[in-house]
């Protein structure tokens, strides 16, 4: 993968940034089954379609990261991976290893600002588009990655079609269920151990915490009856001990409604009550075309905004990899560990909208090399 390439890649991404709104929505949730099996999922919430194809990336592949002036960091991939990429690129906006380690990039607007890199340091740069092949490639726990991001610098590319950098911070989880948060403040690199295993967008992570302040009276408890007076008041129905949990498609209220439904419910038994409980929560978090709307300087009137393009599961337990789409809502899957990442294979790809039985696992001799810009 070649810096040139990349730098062409990014600018089409970019352009295609500045197609839709800036209000990019996605959610992740990290659930933890009783039998210590990690399970997670999130939403690509976007204002136009990305032409995302699961692509299939083996080991030892090698990545040169841009830099502000000329190359930047080098690196032969140690681990196999799988993930979703956006308009035919070569990099990743979700996805899983054969080491179980998940990674998901989320928009992060209004905060984000990458790190300067020294004169003499285009060594160490690293391309903000290029983090999530740099973390699924060379890590297996997210202890690694927290121990090598002090080798990194992570910076953002200002492409003409954009106008900046691409705001993202980043949610990594292990097989283990260890879950952090990355971010890029000041430019500097911010680290939070994900308690609540929740991420969604704009304010930072931290502020979300503070947040999760104001709801601590939520439950799934329903209230008990009131007497005012002489009379005695009952609830209208079920669900009055979560009286007041947001549901509107902001990212606090996003957050807040996945916390909610994923320490609320009952913990799943093992992966498989997992994942029926992850595409419940996700769910909760769908933005339906044409919900959400910009307004258009240029026509003045009302422009599509966010939808729910695609909603990947990721079975950290047992190396599966799902995903759905907006208009074709079954699950499809691919198994990592039928999936050969040995070294010299091509980068693979399987076009992700095709309409497919439900639950159809992908015979990993049906991919076909990727034809990447």
């Amino acid at each position: 993968m070649k810096h040139t390439l990349l730098r062409r890649a990014v600018a089409t991404l970019c352009a295609g940034l500045m197609a839709s709104t800036p209000a990019l929505a996605c959610t992740d949730v990290r659930l933890m089954a009783k039998d210590g099996s990690a399970f997670s999922s999130r939403t690509m919430d976007f204002g136009m379609d990305l032409e995302s194809a699961l692509l299939i990336v083996p080991r030892g592949n090698e990545v040169v990261s841009p830099a502000p002036k000329g190359n930047g960091l080098t690196w032969k991939g140690k681990y196999g991976y799988v993930g979703m990429n956006a308009f035919n690129l070569s990099m990743m906006a979700d996805g899983m290893n054969e080491k179980g380690l998940g990674f998901g990039a989320l928009y992060l607007p209004g905060e984000t600002k990458y790190q300067d890199v020294p004169a003499d340091g285009s060594a160490k740069a690293l391309s903000n588009a290029l983090f999530g092949d740099w973390v699924l490639s060379n890590f297996e726990t997210v202890e690694e990655v927290k121990a090598a991001l002090n080798g990194v610098t992570v910076w953002g590319e200002s492409m003409p079609q954009f106008g900046s950098f691409i705001p993202l911070h980043f949610t990594i989880h292990d097989a283990t269920g260890k879950s952090i948060v990355i971010e890029y403040v000041g430019g500097a690199a911010k680290v939070y151990d994900n308690t609540v295993g929740v991420l969604t967008n704009s304010p930072t992570y931290d502020w979300h915490i503070q947040n999760l302040r104001n709801y601590v009276y939520l439950s799934p408890l329903n209230a008990g009856p009131e007497k005012i007076g002489n009379v005695t008041y009952t609830g209208t129905g079920q669900g009055s001990g979560l009286y007041g949990l947001p549901g509107d498609p902001t990212p606090p209220s996003r957050f807040i409604m996945a916390v909610a439904s994923s320490h609320l419910a009952i913990q799943p038994a093992n992966s498989a009550e997992a994942l029926t409980q992850a595409q419940h929560i996700m769910n909760r978090v769908d933005i339906p075309r044409g919900m959400v709307r910009d307004y258009s300087k240029t026509t003045k009137g009302p422009v599509a905004g966010d939808y729910t393009l695609w909603t990947v599961f990721r079975d950290h337990a047992n190396l599966v990899y799902y995903w759905k789409t907006y208009d074709h809502p079954n699950l499809r899957a691919i198994d990592l560990t039928k999936i050969d990442f040995s070294k010299g294979q091509s980068i693979r790809q399987w076009a992700i909208t095709t309409s497919q039985p439900a639950a159809e696992m992908i015979d990993s001799k049906d991919l076909k090399p990727a034809k990447l810009q």
